[in-house]
């Protein structure tokens, strides 16, 4: 059964708790909603499955993927999923909603970006990406389209919907198809190879060159062309289109876009260490690529020979080997003078400054009358003290702030600015720098009310995320229990999750399909309720039982949510794992009980809580033309015409057969 989903309206509620408010987007899986969490009463994101993947089940994995992957990563610079699940046949993700755009639109807003902006938003990235590499997780689809910058350019990661933890199979060209975006990714992922978190860094390359110069360093007329010159190519140099870029990010980028992966930075934390070096010293040298790299950019194609089907990299790189030996002979003696120049220079400027007695002076001063501010934001502020006082004695002042967004011991701000000129009676500098975020202890919320609860996390700026649970000790309405804990302390603006009794006699449904008998009889216990099963698996045209170990529950009778009483037993329909992915791809087990087995005229009577539109396709498909028709009550004030009408119950429970010359069916809807 399929369901129209290419738009949500706005006001429409899913999972019963967020509310569409409008449209932001969409993506290559998903459109994007701005929505609000009807329990905390914060705005969030709501991305949902766009319609014609829900039948592919490779993107439906791929879907969930992204929930479970970025669920499991905490950073500052990596958007927080909040929640994810399934209204009816609507899968959607809950995410922070974060204001501002995305680095994408940021560069074709302003072009290239100056490079005292670029490298710390690229540091923040690469931050985001050491955190989730550490977690086995490779994002594997870097581009400016997934990262998101606030007003107060702090950059986020997103959309890891092609991330895969390290240690599973990473192979990206599956039957010629490119998961990703062709501009960004790297060799490996051209060929079809193992993509690993030096992948990843390579995207951070042709990212850096995009933010610096406003362009692309490969284009092409085709998607096969970008990837071919991905392999063959090495774009002009970032300073030669940007006259004012220090040559030292020509180095560091182009050590970070090599076609060799041993030949870039080994992983995030060493790539993120030389851009920190690079911003308190932009002349230094970087990029030192180890023994055999490449050594000189090319914007030509390299002209090889290569058979059909075969990759281009091993011809590169037997090329580029031969015309390093080739090359080594003749520039030999030519390093040997230059360095010998080097040292002739060095010992006369060390033997000038020695005599002028400027030996022990920071680097900063540039003579006895003004001191030049160095930049530290960026810098821890443990190391840069002793430097402090060195320059400014005791004229300078490290003030603590708490940060939501910037990690401990980082200065994120200073006062004067980055090359300001000082006199000796002006020298004082005021520098701060990070706390992390401010932590609060959780109260005792035990046997408060559920409004009680809510207006104490939100006087402690917690957010307050609600769970009904059935208790035989604590009344109705009244707080069980919280995570964290009563005592424990957790980060400000985090989310607290309050578990409200439902008293002794109610119980939940809980949604229970997908699951496996075992995880579903579990969790249904755990909530008060039995389970009463029965097969819905053919072969051979018969009805066939199921051992435990291999059912899957693909219908239950009554809606998860519901309450009920506490020792419930709840009706539910289990077929195989093939049976229940079948259900998945909308064919609602068409050759199995549900098309009617009690004779010709039976109808299963699937539950149609849901769209209405939904609810009729089904219907129209299997009701006889001569029987009588099923009813639709209209609930009063609701028009008839309004294509966003929803079934809200039906006068016949889901899992029954009826006969539709003998039973009569009602839609009650609104």
């Amino acid at each position: 059964m399929k369901v129209a989903q290419h738009y949500l309206s706005a006001g429409q509620v899913l999972g019963g708790r967020y509310q569409i408010i409008d449209s932001l987007g969409q993506g290559g899986m998903a459109y994007v909603y701005l929505a609000l969490d009807l329990e905390s009463g914060q705005k969030i994101a709501l991305k949902m499955m766009r319609e014609e993947l829900s039948d592919d089940p490779e993107f439906i994995k791929r879907f969930a993927t992204e929930a479970r992957a970025a669920a499991s990563l905490d950073h500052p610079n990596i958007v927080r999923v909040l929640d994810y699940g399934q209204d009816h046949n609507i899968r959607y993700i809950v995410q922070e909603y974060v204001e501002g755009k995305t680095l994408k639109d940021l560069i074709l807003d302003q072009g290239p970006l100056h490079w005292d902006l670029a490298v710390p938003l690229m540091i923040q990235i690469g931050l985001a990406l050491e955190h989730a590499h550490k977690r086995g997780i490779i994002h594997r689809d870097m581009k400016p389209q997934n990262v998101l910058v606030s007003p107060q350019m702090v950059a986020k990661v997103t959309d890891f919907g092609i991330a895969r933890a390290s240690n599973a199979n990473t192979i990206t060209l599956t039957g010629g198809v490119a998961f990703g975006s062709v501009h960004y990714f790297s060799p490996e992922q051209a060929r079809g190879g193992n993509v690993t978190e030096r992948s990843d860094l390579y995207s951070l390359g042709i990212m850096l060159y995009e933010m610096l110069t406003g362009e692309l360093p490969f284009d092409g007329d085709s998607s096969v062309a970008v990837a071919i010159k991905q392999l063959q190519e090495m774009p002009l140099r970032p300073s030669s289109l940007i006259n004012h870029l220090p040559p030292a990010l020509d180095d560091i980028i182009f050590k970070a876009i090599q076609k060799v992966p041993e030949r870039r930075y080994q992983n995030a934390r060493e790539f993120v260490d030389e851009l920190d070096r690079f911003m308190i010293n932009p002349r230094g040298r970087f990029g030192v690529i180890r023994a055999g790299g490449v050594t000189d950019w090319s914007s030509g194609t390299t002209a090889i020979g290569v058979g059909a089907g075969e990759s281009h990299f091993e011809k590169v790189e037997e090329i580029e080997e031969t015309l390093s030996r080739r090359r080594f002979s003749r520039i030999r003696d030519a390093i040997l003078i230059f360095f010998l120049v080097i040292a002739a220079v060095a010992g006369l400027a060390y033997g000038v400054r020695y005599a002028v007695g400027k030996l022990s002076l920071p680097p900063s001063v540039k003579d006895s009358d003004t001191v030049v501010v160095s930049r530290y934001i960026g810098r821890m502020a443990d190391e840069v003290e002793p430097e402090l006082k060195e320059i400014y004695g005791t004229n300078y002042s490290l003030i603590p702030v708490k940060s939501e967004t910037q990690e401990p011991g980082i200065i994120f701000d200073q006062d004067p600015a980055y090359g300001t000129k000082l006199r000796p009676g002006d020298l004082h500098i005021e520098l701060k720098y990070s706390t992390g975020k401010e932590v609060v202890k959780i109260g005792d919320l035990k046997n408060m009310s559920e409004s009680e609860a809510r207006e104490w996390l939100r006087s402690h700026n917690l957010v307050a995320l609600f769970r009904k649970e059935t208790s035989m000790q604590v009344p109705a309405g009244k707080v069980i229990r919280s995570d964290p804990e009563s005592g424990e302390e957790t980060e400000s603006g985090s989310s607290v999750i309050v578990f409200i009794s439902r008293g002794k006699d109610q119980a939940e449904v809980p949604p229970l399909l997908g699951l496996s008998w075992t995880e579903a009889v579990q969790r249904a216990e755990d909530m008060g309720i039995r389970l009463s099963g029965r097969s819905v698996h053919r072969e051979a045209g018969e009805i066939v039982d199921l051992a435990e170990s291999e059912r899957v529950l693909i219908n239950q009778k009554t809606d998860a949510g519901k309450e009920v009483r506490n020792g419930f037993t709840l009706e539910v329909e289990y077929g195989t794992a093939e049976d229940w992915q079948r259900v998945q791809n909308g064919e609602d087990l068409s050759n199995s009980r549900m098309e009617g087995i009690s004779g010709q005229n039976g109808i299963y009577v699937m539950n149609m809580v849901g769209p209405l539109s939904s609810a009729l396709n089904y219907l129209d498909s299997r009701w006889p033309a001569d029987a009588p028709r099923y009813q639709i009550v209209y609930a009063s004030g609701s028009n008839p015409a309004d294509p966003n009408l929803r079934v809200y119950d039906q006068s016949v429970p889901s899992g029954e057969i009826i006969n539709p010359y003998t039973t009569s069916l009602i839609l009650y809807v609104q």
